[in-house]
């Protein structure tokens, strides 16, 4: 519906409260698009697999609001009932917290201007002109990570870091070196990356 309880505020010391009312008002919204940065219809095909995740902050109030959209075939999305603040979005599927297999989130755009920090939203603005630029890609890549001046201890595991330059958090899960050093990454999208190797203690 994109209604927002308003915030109330009671004590209870020593005997039960009644006459409680909590207040609805119209949230923020979110709407635009989801686009490629390279057109591919069989990605395209896939958008019903996409979901649209948004984190609202507001750090002054203390408080914030999320939410969650589908992507319509035409990649169009709506995310209502919204607190202002500083918003933040998302592309998970379903069953996860990370995007479908051969998509990965480039940048957000407001009306064309990139939006690295978020967007900033007030209490019920509705806002509109999101794009939200995915990538999709199928390619693989494989490759070796060689320990020299002796060898890794048995509590720490390798992982590798694919990242666009100017990315800090990369958009494709890291996959773990196996024992013999081995790492493959899959459905990459085309693009020049950084390749990082991050060192973890296993958890016990």
């Amino acid at each position: 519906s994109g209604l927002r309880p308003e915030p109330l505020t009671f004590d209870v010391i020593d005997q039960d409260v009644s006459g409680i009312t909590v207040k609805l008002f119209q949230g923020a919204s979110l709407s635009g698009v989801v686009v490629l940065e390279t057109p591919s219809p069989a990605a395209v095909a896939r958008f019903s697999e996409l979901l649209l995740r948004v984190f609202v902050n507001d750090v002054e109030r203390k408080t914030g609001s999320s939410g969650t959209a589908s992507v319509a075939p035409n990649g169009s999305f709506s995310l209502r009932g919204l607190s202002g603040g500083l918003a933040n979005l998302f592309v998970n599927s379903p069953e996860s917290s990370v995007p479908p297999k051969g998509f990965s989130l480039l940048r957000v755009e407001r009306d064309g201007v990139v939006m690295p920090r978020g967007i900033q939203i007030q209490e019920r603005e509705q806002l509109t002109g999101i794009r939200v630029v995915l990538a999709y890609g199928t390619a693989t890549i494989r490759g070796v990570v060689e320990v020299e001046n002796g060898t890794l201890p048995s509590a720490e595991r390798i992982f590798i870091g694919l990242l666009r330059p100017g990315e800090r958090i990369s958009s494709l899960r890291p996959p773990q070196v196996d024992a013999r050093g081995h790492f493959l990454i899959e459905s990459v999208a085309a693009g020049t990356y950084v390749i990082q190797a991050v060192i973890r203690v296993a958890p016990n």
